[in-house]
């Protein structure tokens, strides 16, 4: 439905140009002739180049193709935001996907069945910081001008590890097997090739596991998740799991940082996928978040690093009550005219967006008792 409402509105835009083109070609015409009759040379080759340029840029339009549509048509600082096309992380997930061996799938994949079977367990959750299972996460942070290569006396380095997370499987059983189910995933829809894209400033977190390409959709007045042409988290189980996570409470304060935690209380379908780190103490979080895990070794200094990136926020810079009324309405004008135009890069740019790339680029889980 949504390609061909877009196809449609491209058909009614060549439509709608193609009519100027007329309109112009018969209006340049008259005015050749006109000239014509009155001898005006000048005239008539500046009413020409005026008339040639006019059909050129019409032309251009007609031809264009949406995505040319959209570049002409984006803001600069949009443009500046550092966004994943679906093809980068499809690259990027080939090239950083762990190659292990069938039995270590096997394993992974009897973990995960057996933190599904805790989840859907009628025993609920329990104050219990044992770990049940063990994560392991690379990341990477870009330089400035958004690249990872290694350079010699480089006062801006990308940065590069792994951090060690401890997974509390039975304080938090439902949310725990959701986080495990993509973090153990070997397609397109693993954590492996999603982003750490937001720092939340209020509540002092790191969020991240966002898959690109990983959409709503309104079915009958209840939210889907869709990925390309099928529906993610469908299955009677899925569903069971998602409603069990949604009412599981948090047995740990968020009183640290290097939490690892979900948020339960949301209206947007995309959080049943994020996780988030917390970068500091903020008890706060305990009504909406759901602890589920701790970091249990940075060697490089990630979580600490996350929290002096820099951050898309859209405020106003004045005192004056008005002027930053003003602002909002402009800025959610704009966002609006964008959203109207198919710029799909707009749902990517909100407040606390990094400025920075930050990949997960490895992920792998195992049983607590292996390590």
């Amino acid at each position: 439905v949504v390609i061909l409402r877009k196809q449609r509105r491209m058909l009614i835009l060549k439509r709608i140009t193609s009519v100027l083109l007329v309109v112009v070609t018969v209006a340049g015409l008259s005015t050749q002739k006109r000239l014509s009759s009155s001898k005006d040379n000048k005239l008539l080759r500046k009413s020409e180049r005026r008339r040639k340029l006019l059909v050129s840029s019409i032309c251009s339009i007609v031809l264009a193709t949406p995505e040319k549509i959209k570049a002409a048509t984006t803001a600069k600082w949009l443009k500046d935001v550092p966004i994943e096309s679906l093809d980068q992380a499809a690259s990027r997930f080939e090239q950083y996907s762990s190659e292990e061996s069938s039995e270590e799938d096997v394993s992974a994949q009897s973990t995960i069945e057996k933190a599904r079977a805790r989840g859907l367990s009628s025993k609920g959750a329990k104050k219990s910081d044992k770990p049940t299972e063990i994560v392991n996460l690379g990341i990477r942070i870009a330089r400035d001008d958004g690249t990872f290569a290694v350079r010699d006396n480089d006062p801006d380095p990308p940065t590069q590890g792994q951090i060690k997370i401890a997974i509390f499987g039975d304080a938090a059983p439902a949310n725990a097997a959701l986080f495990l189910e993509f973090a153990a995933r070997q397609d397109e829809l693993s954590y492996a090739r999603s982003l750490i894209d937001q720092i939340d400033m209020k509540h002092s977190i790191a969020i991240g596991g966002r898959v690109r390409g990983l959409e709503d959709r309104d079915l009958f007045g209840e939210k889907i998740l869709i990925y390309g042409n099928r529906e993610v988290l469908n299955t009677k189980t899925d569903r069971q799991l998602v409603s069990l996570a949604q009412n599981e409470g948090t047995q740990f304060s968020h009183n640290q940082p290097g939490l690892l935690t979900r948020k339960v209380i949301s209206n947007d379908p995309r959080d049943l996928v994020a996780f988030a780190i917390t970068l500091e103490s903020n008890p706060s979080l305990d009504s909406d978040w759901t602890v589920i895990g701790k970091v249990l070794d940075d060697p490089a200094h990630i979580i600490p690093k996350l929290a002096t990136l820099p951050t898309y926020q859209p405020e106003a810079r004045t005192d004056s009550e008005i002027a930053a009324t003003v602002f909002r309405t402009e800025y959610d004008t704009f966002r609006s005219v964008a959203s109207a135009i198919g710029d799909s890069r707009v749902s990517n740019v909100f407040p606390g967006k990094i400025l920075r790339r930050v990949e997960i680029t490895r992920c792998s889980v195992s049983s607590s008792s292996s390590r």
